[in-house]
């Protein structure tokens, strides 16, 4: 995948990478926002994803040579994005994910204070060694 802002050549060149560089973008800014909204109406929902979608693509999209996505792309972008948010994020859920996200975390970070050799979890072979 190419770093953000330097799209590969034959992606800077489609409309696909367009497409999905701005639903990712917009994607992870819904997962946090979302939360403002859980005790409103889905319409007002709507209109913060759509307002986001298209406040943002002008640098969403800059990078790539054939320029901005059409009003329609974007509209279809927003509402995809708005229902499924709407649909599968919930206070419950979190309330789920926080406890093994805090615990993957206290994981990662103990381990990850260890030198490389210690994190292994698999044998090396070392070169020469017969077995």
């Amino acid at each position: 995948m190419p770093l953000a802002g330097k799209p590969a050549k034959h992606v800077a060149d489609s409309d696909a990478g367009r497409n999905c560089a701005q639903f990712h973008h917009t994607r992870h800014w819904a997962y946090y926002a979302i939360r403002r909204y859980w005790e409103g109406l889905l319409p007002d929902w709507r209109a913060a994803v759509t307002s986001h979608v298209m406040g943002t693509h002008d640098q969403v999209t800059a990078p790539f040579t054939l320029g901005q996505l059409g009003g329609r792309e974007l509209a279809g972008i927003a509402d995809s994005i708005a229902d499924w948010t709407w649909a599968k994020t919930t206070p419950e859920g979190l309330a789920r994910w926080q406890p093994w996200q805090t615990e993957n975390g206290r994981r990662g970070g103990s381990t990850a204070r260890l030198p490389r050799a210690a994190r292994r979890t698999w044998p090396v072979l070392r070169s020469g060694a017969s077995g």
